[in-house]
């Protein structure tokens, strides 16, 4: 069979179109230029010395980033939460805003903070005018972590709790006033604003001054405070005995994402065990004045007798003098002698008569018939002065003491002086006396020893 020739030259066309475009697929395949790969931006904490170590101050995160686009605003953050609610996680406040350098590459510092949402917890980078964001996980001391049972709940405060209206009640009784411990009541509202119902919630309290409330309060402790519910707690506070000034109770709620604290004060005073003490030593300061007062107006009265013993007569005192002389009556030659009382309301006639007992002729001998006093005895009525009359016998015991030291009569020696004062005083009447008189001193002379020699 023969083929037609234009029919074979048309199997040969196609047979060669297919071969030319086999062909070119194979040339133009290996000529095609593969797509590069995106660069991801990056963000990490590192521990390299920074040109700023010298001068930073505070608990920092040292960052470092790559991979940005050139000249772009790149803002850096701490967030809870992993910023799974986006800004609301973050502590914006603390936020910082670098600019890329021509490598793609940055370094900041970044406070170390607490952030409102609780951890886990990054630190995120994201560009001011891009979607570009990068995140490290950080560890934040004292930071609080989700509690287990939230589920997917992922609000800013997952489990939260106020504490409102608090309330510190009570005064001071009369135990506290002497130093007793001072009682209190301690009020208080716990509010769920959370987002979910909050189980085992406890609140620890101390109580004590307000620069150190360290004294420790039992724990208030709650089963479960469903979202909204307002619990209202009482709570009896007791502070120390001797407790002084301002008192403050000190209260931190836990079991929530983040701890809430609230405090309240008041005042307490033992008054009496500062006034009590305060009168009584004033009262003994005084007391200490007046007698110190009397004692020296004592001595200038003593002082003033010692002077002039005449001057302090009073005409409410009676001096009884015993006296012996020879007898009138009797044999010139004889040596009888007589006894007899006077009685004298002044005490210039007892000192007169003294003078007289001691007169001495001109030999120095004790003039013939001469009075010898045995006793003076000073009384007083129910109405005399004590302190004059009192000051009357000594101040007349000491003049006649005096007078006998200085006197030249020869039967001086035998003077002997002695004060007896009676325990009654003056202050009621002795029946003894028969007289309504009391004596107060009285003052003994030995009897002469020697004969009435004319």
């Amino acid at each position: 069979m023969t083929s037609h020739p234009a029919g074979l030259l048309r199997r040969c066309a196609a047979g060669a179109t297919i071969v030319v475009v086999l062909v070119a697929g194979q040339w133009v395949a290996p000529a095609r230029a593969s797509t590069p790969t995106p660069i991801v931006p990056t963000i990490e904490v590192v521990n390299e010395p920074f040109p700023d170590d010298a001068i930073a101050q505070g608990a920092t995160f040292k960052v470092k980033g790559a991979g940005w686009p050139v000249g772009q605003l790149v803002q850096i953050e701490v967030c809870g939460s992993e910023a799974r609610s986006g800004s609301s996680d973050c502590a914006v406040d603390a936020a910082q805003i670098v600019s890329i350098g021509t490598d793609g590459t940055f370094q900041a510092r970044l406070s170390v903070v607490v952030p409102p949402s609780p951890c886990p917890c990054v630190i995120r980078a994201f560009g001011r005018d891009s979607t570009d964001v990068a995140a490290v996980p950080v560890d934040i001391p004292g930071a609080p972590n989700a509690h287990p049972g939230d589920g997917t709940v992922s609000a800013p405060a997952l489990r939260r709790i106020v504490v409102d209206r608090v309330e510190l009640t009570g005064s001071d009784t009369f135990a506290t006033w002497w130093g007793a411990p001072a009682k209190r009541t301690l009020t208080f509202d716990l509010v769920n604003t959370g987002s979910v119902a909050i189980n085992d919630v406890s609140v620890t309290l101390t109580a004590g001054p307000a620069d150190d409330p360290n004294g420790f309060i039992p724990p208030v402790k709650l089963d479960r405070i469903e979202i909204g519910e307002r619990r209202t707690m009482t709570v009896p506070i007791e502070f120390p005995a001797l407790s002084f000034g301002t008192q403050l109770v000190r209260g931190t709620v836990n079991g929530t994402s983040q701890p809430t604290s609230f405090s309240a004060e008041t005042t307490t005073h033992p008054w009496l065990l500062i006034i009590v003490p305060t009168v009584l030593l004033v009262q003994g300061l005084l007391l200490l004045i007046r007698n110190i007062a009397r004692r020296r107006l004592h001595d200038a009265d003593e002082v003033d007798g010692a002077v002039a013993p005449a001057a302090v007569a009073d005409d409410a005192l009676i001096c009884v003098v015993e006296v012996a002389e020879p007898d009138p009556d009797g044999d010139p030659e004889s040596a009888d002698i007589v006894h007899r009382t006077l009685v004298l309301q002044s005490i210039q006639a007892v000192q007169q008569l003294v003078l007289d007992s001691l007169q001495v002729d001109e030999q120095g001998e004790p003039v013939p018939g001469q009075l010898i006093i045995n006793t003076i005895t000073v009384l007083a009525d129910a109405e005399a002065r004590v302190g004059a009359s009192y000051h009357a016998c000594d101040a007349l015991c000491d003049w006649i003491e005096a007078q006998f030291t200085e006197s030249e009569h020869p039967d001086t020696r035998a003077l002997t002086l002695r004060r007896h004062v009676s325990p009654g005083g003056n202050t009621s009447p002795s029946t003894a006396s028969g007289m309504g008189m009391v004596p107060l001193s009285v003052m003994v002379r030995a009897p002469h020893v020697r004969a009435f020699a004319s």
